[in-house]
């Protein structure tokens, strides 16, 4: 659904810029904010735009919802002399009207609400442990990187000089921490925005379902049972009229006979 499409793309838009950031070079330092930070743009952001149309258009599918009920009561209203007149077809709308609510907006809601809380709490406790294991790794190869270039170091001093020994090997250490996080953190967002596009998919299938299944069927069910308890009234007439002609052509065939006679 376009709409809700619209209102994902501007979601994820706001999540884009607080996971940027985030980078390789600050992460083992912000690895801690990371759940609270996304799980806030989430609450407050996801479908934002997509809650506000559904308030805005269950109102006037409320008020459609009054016209149409208002209007199924005034076609069923003949008057007590009528072969159309039913108590049973006004009883069945008056309760109709008693248990139907006029309120649309709940049911497209509640799939809104249930997709944003999979997001928070199942994709963000993800990420935030893919990040945790990130940093993990980070901190166990900077242990190990800088054990291995001090083994390594008198090698290094007598080859290139003490000063140039500890740069090279800076360098090493830094290059392999910064491959480590970068691509770690990229394989990360990538996995999380792969969950998030999941999401987005179900939600538009769970608001086409709840539209087709419980909004509409919800608007039209006081206008098609008038519509079809009507057709039973004429069905019935049409069938009552029916025998009543049988019995006339009956009634008829039988006169005739008895005219014969006489003559």
């Amino acid at each position: 659904m376009l709409v809700v499409d619209d209102s994902l793309s501007k979601s994820r838009s706001v999540v884009e810029r607080v996971l940027e950031r985030y980078t390789w070079w600050n992460l083992p330092w912000r690895v801690d904010d990371l759940q609270d930070e996304v799980v806030g743009a989430v609450a407050e952001h996801y479908a934002k735009d997509l809650r506000a149309n559904v308030h805005f258009h269950s109102g006037k599918l409320s008020f459609l919802h009054k016209t149409l009920s208002e209007e199924s009561e005034r076609i069923v209203a003949f008057p007590p002399t009528s072969v159309f007149n039913s108590a049973i077809l006004q009883n069945n709308l008056s309760q109709i009207s008693r248990s139907s609510s006029p309120h649309f907006a709940p049911p497209i809601l509640t799939p809104i609400s249930s997709r944003q809380s999979q997001i928070s709490t199942h994709l963000v406790p993800q990420l935030q442990s893919r990040a945790e294991r990130i940093v993990a790794s980070f901190y166990a190869l900077s242990l190990g990187s800088l054990g291995a270039a001090w083994a390594s170091s008198p090698i290094l001093f007598d080859v290139l000089g003490t000063e140039t020994a500890i740069g090279v090997g800076a360098l090493g250490v830094a290059t392999s921490l910064r491959i480590v996080l970068l691509r770690g953190w990229e394989r990360a967002v990538k996995k999380w925005w792969e969950g998030w596009d999941r999401v987005g998919e179900g939600l538009g299938r769970d608001v086409r379902v709840a539209y087709d299944e419980q909004v509409v069927p919800r608007l039209t069910r006081k206008p098609d049972a008038a519509a079809n308890g009507l057709q039973e009234l004429v069905e019935k007439r049409n069938k009552d009229v029916a025998e009543v002609e049988e019995e006339m052509k009956g009634l008829t065939h039988t006169l005739e006979a008895l005219q014969a006679r006489i003559k």
